[in-house]
């Protein structure tokens, strides 16, 4: 049997799901190579140390 996600767990599914959708409307409207992730956080009014939570940097 599958574990109830805790409201924690909700809410961090919940950033992360902000954070892909202003990804895709500023990349759909400025382009990929004109989107900062800045603007992307300042959209979802998180940090930016927020999103490197949710998505990795391959260096």
């Amino acid at each position: 049997m599958a574990d109830k996600m805790t409201n924690r767990q909700l809410a961090a599914l919940e950033t992360k799901r902000k954070l892909m959708y202003a990804a895709k409307q500023i990349v759909c409207e400025k382009g990929l190579v004109n989107t900062s992730i800045e603007e992307i956080t300042a959209a979802c009014g998180v940090s930016t140390g927020t999103f490197y939570t949710y998505f990795k940097r391959n260096v």
